[in-house]
């Protein structure tokens, strides 16, 4: 099971450790299936310290001993979940941030993410925190800010699709790139990860490159921050280069 769930959602993963202190896979009976946290050297690292625990009784850990309930509220309720909750460490005041959002296939499971933020405002687009984001593993990184609708893009993207930073800046550039045959696709996943019924928006589209081009990708994201009555804020994810793949599947 973790085997399959890290292969398919590795590179989510990865997105969401950008700006989490952790990642968790969580069974029905609040046993972690999985634990992932930062590390510089690899990008993710598996804890089993904590994998195969329970999350209410892992020992002076507060934090997941919390999360417990909001995974059990969460399967009771199917819905994805977001906290905000203000609390003090040794390096002052932080923002803890925890989000609950459920797994295309996996019923049984839910994935748990928890972010801190060491100051008590609002998380907006960081670029400078992005600009690396995702390119050891090829991908092209985008960050939206839903209600201005400006978009960023890292520098791994741009190279992949041969644009110059500046010249796609919104939601409404980018849309603007899509082939018109995946228009509805996208808009059709898009809204229904917006509407909490994915718990991540993923679609094979082909997208128009500097050149002219169409190039096939896959587009994958999650939303990451909501407001207090549960509109959708910012959404993060990855362009992944499938040319290739696509190209092998119309030769049979």
């Amino acid at each position: 099971m973790l085997e399959s769930y890290s292969a398919i959602y590795e590179t989510m993963v990865k997105a969401l450790l950008q700006f989490a202190d952790r990642v968790l896979l969580v069974a029905k009976t609040k046993v972690i299936v999985g634990c992932w946290e930062k590390d510089d050297a690899n990008g993710i690292l598996v804890n089993s310290t904590c994998s195969g625990l329970d999350l209410g009784g892992v020992p002076e850990d507060h934090i997941l001993q919390f999360c417990a309930g909001l995974v059990s509220e969460a399967f009771t309720t199917g819905k994805v979940l977001y906290r905000e909750f203000a609390v003090v460490e040794e390096k002052g005041p932080v923002l803890l941030i925890i989000r609950v959002l459920n797994i295309p296939d996996y019923r049984e499971h839910r994935m748990v993410v928890i972010e801190k933020i060491n100051r008590l405002d609002n998380a907006p687009i960081v670029e400078d925190k992005w600009k690396l984001a995702l390119d050891a593993v090829g991908d092209g990184m985008w960050d939206l800010d839903i209600t201005t609708g400006k978009m960023f893009f890292s520098e791994k993207w741009h190279e992949i699709f041969g644009y110059l930073p500046g010249e796609l800046v919104t939601l409404e550039d980018w849309t603007s790139k899509l082939h018109p045959d995946d228009y509805k696709k996208v808009e059709e996943r898009f809204v229904s990860h917006m509407n909490g019924k994915d718990a991540m928006y993923t679609a094979e589209i082909r997208y128009m490159c500097k050149a002219g081009n169409y190039k096939w990708i896959l587009s994958r994201g999650v939303i990451i921050s909501k407001t207090e009555d549960g509109k959708p804020l910012r959404f993060i994810g990855t362009h992944t280069d499938i040319q290739k793949r696509r190209q092998e599947q119309e030769k049979y």
